[in-house]
């Protein structure tokens, strides 16, 4: 089975809302006639930490650091401060499983012990919460044998030219395929997130990360979530013909102002 199927590519490209070129193109001159790409990187990451729940805004992270600079922050802070520092990671650094472990690790500072700071979970894990289980990853067994696979279909797909369109649809069933094996104790939105963009600024190049992706998310979380729970409750029933709305969202968002 692969985790990064094409066999949707057809139907993904009939949902597609516009041409992606041109969507592409309106970005670069807002980008270049605006917002600065710092700013787009603070707010990823302010806006990936609110979607797990931070309380921290792109107002307060940005006072913030202005009066502290490298020195102490409050823990909510520094913890998009560690994001921050991860997709950084990322802009200088091939995608590989090595690098992700590594940005994991920079990530996960503060949420979890550092025996769990990139590394591949040894625990079962469910999404929910003590009454509900909303998704149920695979056995812990399972992970390093799926994120290997994972990887070796991410360097396939690598090693090629991808037309944009096959760039977003591979970006997003990353995200997808990763958040449903939920290979970490704790981080794997951030983490996926991060992933969706450091795969398309492969194909793309650096526009990739001033895509307000994960901004559209926090505008529309429900949209984003049921697009997750229409796939399947659990790994292993997983229904990923039902996968289209949520490869969409990364699309929508190259338009979001």
């Amino acid at each position: 089975m692969q985790l990064l199927p094409a066999d949707h590519l057809p139907a993904y490209r009939s949902a597609l809302p516009f041409a992606l070129e041109d969507a592409l193109a309106e970005l670069v001159e807002a980008v270049n006639g605006g917002t600065s790409e710092l700013m787009r990187l603070y707010e990823s990451a302010v806006c990936s930490s609110q979607i797990e729940g931070s309380k921290v805004t792109l107002n307060v992270f940005k006072e913030t650091l202005d009066a502290v600079g490298d020195g102490p922050k409050p823990r909510d802070v520094q913890e998009v401060a560690d994001l921050v520092e991860a997709y950084r990671f990322a802009q200088a650094h091939e995608l590989n499983a090595a690098n992700l472990l590594h940005a994991h690790c920079i990530l996960s500072n503060l949420l979890v012990h550092g025996n769990d700071q990139g590394a591949w979970r040894s625990k079962g894990v469910k999404v929910g919460n003590a009454y509900t289980t909303v998704y149920l990853a695979p056995h812990q067994s399972m992970v390093p044998g799926l994120m290997e696979q994972l990887f070796q279909e991410v360097a396939a797909l690598n090693s090629g030219t991808l037309a944009t369109d096959e760039a977003f649809y591979f970006a997003s069933m990353l995200h997808l395929a990763f958040v449903d094996v939920h290979p970490f104790i704790d981080g794997n939105g951030r983490t996926a997130r991060l992933l969706e963009k450091w795969f398309l600024a492969r194909h793309i190049g650096p526009l990739a990360l001033s895509i307000r992706s994960e901004k559209y998310i926090i505008n529309h979380r429900d949209e984003y979530y049921d697009a997750l729970r229409a796939i399947g409750p659990q790994w292993g029933s997983l229904d990923l013909s039902r996968s289209i709305p949520f490869l969409v969202l990364l699309p929508k968002a190259v338009q979001y102002k």
